[in-house]
């Protein structure tokens, strides 16, 4: 069984006939759990209503870093009521973006302090967004890990360096679409390199479509490419990267899978 652990379903659809299509396509992939990400105040919401939907979706709660400069504090109080759902697996994405810069350091400083005490208030992994801003990411979690922490960065878009650096605060790390692009060596000698234990894998949808599906939307069905393409980097079987990641997942995340084994 594989999993998709970052997936964004409401900006493809909220349309549970169309998702329900989408999940009978990753499930002939034997892609059978699905992460649904939030990020911003209403997904929070959507993305609970479609879990409780959907036997084999799941759902984060959090506040995207990008949004920081628009989301009124005193709704925070509202995401935080849902923590604590049974479907709820973690907080975020939540992190720094000095990419596209789209609200002020200041601001995504304060937010994302804000989400890594959820994760500890309601122990639940942490789901990084880290764009041009890892160094900053890695100093404020350091400060925050008087009391142990679990984090997830997705997307990962660093070299093995960095990797390493993650691997030794026992934080696991994501890839997604981009792996798969020619420009990538950086991203893909960092996954060669990594003990398959430490690696999560994710499509990112509707975004970072792979290298054979670049410039479309990008679903969760599509993992299979990035699971095909790490087994041929990492000269692993499928069936190893399988069997390793997905025990890896469960434990991390705490999950209960053994209903959704024959969710169709």
């Amino acid at each position: 069984m594989f999993i998709d652990t970052h997936t964004h379903l409401s900006l493809i659809t909220q349309n549970y006939s169309k998702i329900q299509n989408i999940i009978d396509k990753c499930n002939k992939n034997d892609i059978r759990i699905l992460f649904n990400i939030s990020v911003d105040y209403n997904s929070n919401f959507i993305n609970k209503e479609i879990s409780e939907k959907f036997d084999n979706i799941y759902f984060t709660v959090s506040i995207h870093p990008s949004e920081a400069d628009r989301v009124e504090i005193n709704k925070l109080k509202d995401i935080e009521k849902i923590i604590n759902h049974s479907k709820c697996i973690g907080i975020g994405e939540t992190g720094l973006d000095f990419y596209r810069n789209y609200s002020s350091v200041e601001n995504q400083i304060k937010l994302f302090k804000y989400q890594i005490k959820l994760a500890k208030d309601f122990n639940k992994p942490l789901i990084i967004h880290s764009r041009n801003s890892f160094y900053e990411v890695i100093k404020i979690l350091e400060v925050e890990m008087s009391e142990p922490i679990k984090a997830v960065f997705h997307c990962f878009s660093y070299s093995i360096k960095e990797a390493k650096i993650l691997s030794e605060f026992g934080f696991k790390i994501s890839f997604a679409g981009n792996i798969t692009y020619k420009n990538s060596k950086l991203i893909q000698e960092a996954a060669k390199e990594l003990d398959i234990k430490n690696i999560f894998l994710e499509t990112d949808s509707p975004y970072l479509a792979p290298a054979s599906k670049r410039g479309e939307i990008n679903y969760p069905y599509n993992l299979i490419d990035i699971i095909n393409f790490l087994s041929n980097l990492k000269e692993l079987p499928i069936k190893i990267i399988e069997k390793e990641i997905e025990k890896n997942i469960i434990e991390y995340f705490k999950i209960n899978v053994y209903t959704n084994r024959n969710n169709n």
